[in-house]
């Protein structure tokens, strides 16, 4: 006999949905993946929730390889453009590229975690170290992570502005939030519409 499982009401997923499925999860969340049906029974027996199922998900799909290459349709225009001569992040790994100096222009590609580094050293830790080096009369090109609505506005030209990290105010409470978060402005100006027959010939 097929057995019925009662929703409770008001019950929400992980991922804020309201609940369709065995006490746990939203129907989207359910059939997010259909290869991972295995680690949802296991994770049902378990009785655990969506963000525990997630990290497990995560951790299957994880891949083998710890060094990734950048693709030679990339780096060759940015070799003839700048005339790389040090790379602090090279494969085969050498040495910790944070502990050592650079060269006059560096191509760096660093962990994109901290958690993937040799040395625990992520891609803050690397712009910190080429904003050193360009002290010192250095010029570093760094290819990082990025979401893509960013990628977005560096392609519409968008100006970029600091913004620092922002204490944002509780619209209700008036109360500034405890941890303020990095925040940064994107300009988008407005350009000038052209005209029809603005540069055409009359008689």
């Amino acid at each position: 006999m097929k057995k019925i499982y009662a929703i409770p009401k008001n019950k929400k997923c992980g991922c804020g949905k309201k609940i369709t499925h065995h006490h746990l999860f939203c129907n989207e969340c359910w059939h997010l993946n259909k290869k991972t049906k295995k680690l949802r029974k296991k994770a049902m027996k378990k009785n655990k929730s969506w963000g525990i199922l997630k990290k497990m998900v995560k951790k299957k799909r994880t891949q083998d390889s710890e060094f990734w290459l950048i693709p030679k349709e990339i780096y060759g225009p940015l070799d003839k453009e700048f005339g790389f001569d040090f790379d602090p992040c090279p494969y085969p790994y050498k040495r910790d590229g944070i502990e050592i100096d650079w060269e006059k222009v560096n191509w760096v590609n660093p962990p994109f975690r901290a958690k993937d580094a040799k040395n625990g050293h992520g891609p803050t830790a690397f712009v910190r170290k080429a904003i050193e080096e360009q002290m010192n009369g250095k010029t570093s090109v760094l290819i990082l992570p990025v979401l893509s609505m960013l990628n977005m506005l560096f392609e519409a030209g968008a100006e970029v502005r600091s913004c620092g990290r922002v204490a944002w105010i509780n619209a209700k409470t008036g109360k500034k939030w405890k941890a303020p978060s990095n925040c940064a402005l994107f300009i988008l100006r407005g350009k000038e519409l052209k005209q029809e027959g603005a540069n055409s010939s009359h008689d």
